[in-house]
């Protein structure tokens, strides 16, 4: 008979990696205002555009019209930072500027505070096939939204009103990536301040991911700031 070995132990591993359907959204606590956090905007660029592509923020609103320029120069220097310089020494304008005619690659949209809760069915509609007309052939639609809960604790998540008008809209639906804050491989999101308390913690993003499968004539119909 031979000496039985003990069996070797099987080094230890490092904790999973994170699924690329879960973004880092920064540090805590969570941005669930206006178009959420600029990571989160600056991911959905590098992960859904191509680098020539032309980009362009929803403006549902009064509101989201004034301040999507603002978002826009700020993600612009965002982005910036993250490129080789040229040869004059400063990095390229990683967005481009399109015109009203030109079809866009990526359309993000937010239905983040101050936007209503829940958001009315006209103007998911309206976001939708406008979408579907301004994007080119398989462009993306993004929409980043948060569920919340009303003062009886009962949950009011946008996301399945989203998918349903996208999909009226001949939109495929994509993915569904869930957008939380990260320390390391640990997520540290806590509830958001003021939110109603419910059996639902309110502390990460949904970003509902659609593509349009061929492309139409410009939109006419979705407000948009570039």
């Amino acid at each position: 008979m031979t000496e039985s070995q003990p069996r070797r132990r099987r080094p230890a591993t490092s904790s999973a990696p994170i699924p690329t359907s879960i973004w880092n959204a920064g540090p805590a606590p969570l941005a669930v205002t206006g178009y959420g956090p600029l990571r989160v905007l600056a991911r959905a660029i590098h992960e859904f555009m191509n680098p020539k592509g032309f980009f362009l923020l929803a403006a549902l609103t009064p509101q989201q019209e004034a301040l999507a320029p603002r978002v826009v120069t700020r993600l612009a220097t965002e982005l910036r930072h993250h490129l080789p310089p040229t040869s004059t020494g400063t990095a390229a304008c990683p967005l481009a500027t399109p015109r009203a005619e030109d079809p866009a690659d990526l359309i993000v949209a937010s239905l983040l505070p101050p936007m209503p809760s829940p958001v009315d069915t006209d103007t998911l509609a309206r976001l939708a096939f406008g979408a579907d007309e301004k994007l080119c052939a398989r462009g993306i639609l993004a929409v980043i939204s948060r569920h919340s809960n009303d003062s009886h604790g009962r949950l009011i998540d946008p996301t399945g009103p989203v998918v349903a008008a996208a999909q009226a809209a001949d939109l495929l639906y994509l993915s569904h990536i869930v957008s939380v804050p990260l320390e390391g491989d640990t997520v540290t999101a806590t509830e958001v301040s003021g939110a109603h308390s419910g059996r639902h913690l309110n502390g990460h993003l949904d970003i509902s991911v659609f593509l349009n499968p061929e492309a139409r004539h410009p939109a006419t119909t979705l407000d948009q700031v570039a």
